[in-house]
């Protein structure tokens, strides 16, 4: 469960009025989607829509309506989500129930290849203790409702995984996606935006919870680049899951290269492949990553790019 103040919503008013459009005293419009909305809920969750109320001009504060044209009107539905459940998709398997409930959870879906096995490490129900840096990944915030069922399979335990772990399975109209990090740098940036706090701490939480399955990947490489360019230079909320995920997974600190964190913004799958590749320590001859959990045995004649989970 991410940080927030959380409480139960079943036959909520307030969710039951935003999704017959009840009572609503304010249109947020971008793109193609509008959202009619409470200016209570808005206003008090985001201070761009608070002072925007306060100080309306023009056409927009007669018709009551905030227009948002620069903005992935994917993005502003999930912020509106954000807004009424202080949650979003993609988000925790456990958590997709609880979406439903809302009539803007559903949204065009990128569906990864395959959904990747999640699993409880350490001491929960006496499983065995994580290896090296493998860490339970339940909460790895990937997965989105659908409205209709379909077909992904499921990737095979990977061999670092502890063999007395608990394995948890797809769930029944849930996917996962195939760019969750970069869903979540780019809502982290949106919060930075609208002043939302909340779904800044939502969001990094989730960002981190992906990155063990989903640093090897082109998603990884874009979530990176946004999180270099759409937030404030002082701002380390993505900054520092960035860098330890490399000293993690890269085996490589980026912040003893004198000049090296500042040219993220600027990563592409070259650079992404160089940096894989960059000699280490203390290499593992005839092992590569394959995925999160490393150490999968591959051929190494040359860096692979691309996770089996995309």
């Amino acid at each position: 469960m991410w940080p927030s103040l959380r409480y139960d919503i079943v036959e909520s008013p307030l969710i039951k009025a935003v999704n017959i459009e009840e009572f609503c005293d304010l249109v947020l419009t971008c793109g193609d989607k509008t959202f009619h909305v409470h200016k209570a809920v808005v206003c008090a969750g985001a201070d761009f829509f608070r002072k925007a109320s306060q100080f309306p001009v023009g056409k927009e504060a007669e018709d009551k309506v905030i227009n948002l044209p620069d903005d992935d009107p994917e993005m502003i539905r999930r912020m509106v989500m954000f807004l009424y459940l202080l949650d979003y998709d993609p988000t925790a398997s456990s958590d997709c129930e609880r979406l439903r409930r809302i009539k803007h959870c559903y949204g065009p879906v990128e569906q990864a290849s395959h959904y990747h096995c999640r699993f409880n490490t350490g001491t929960f129900f006496g499983s065995e203790p994580a290896p090296g840096n493998l860490q339970s990944n339940m909460d790895c915030a990937c997965v989105v409702q659908i409205p209709k069922d379909t077909l992904q399979p499921e990737s095979p335990r990977p061999p670092q995984a502890p063999q007395t772990g608990f394995q948890h399975s797809r769930g029944q109209y849930t996917v996962q996606a195939a760019n969750p990090l970069t869903i979540h740098a780019t809502m982290y940036a949106l919060a930075d935006k609208y002043q939302i706090a909340g779904l800044a701490k939502s969001a990094g939480a989730k960002f981190k919870s992906c990155m063990q399955d989903h640093w090897d990947s082109e998603d990884f490489i874009n979530a990176v680049q946004i999180a270099y360019t759409s937030t404030p230079d002082t701002d380390r909320g993505l900054r520092d899951v960035i860098v330890q995920a490399m000293k993690d997974w890269f085996k490589l600190d980026v912040t003893a290269m004198e000049g090296a964190e500042d040219k993220l913004g600027t990563m592409d799958e070259l650079s992404f492949l160089l940096l894989k590749s960059w000699p280490k320590s203390t290499p593992q001859k005839g092992f590569g990553t394959q995925n999160g959990f490393g150490g999968v045995p591959m051929k190494t004649e040359k860096p692979r790019f691309g996770s089996r989970y995309q």
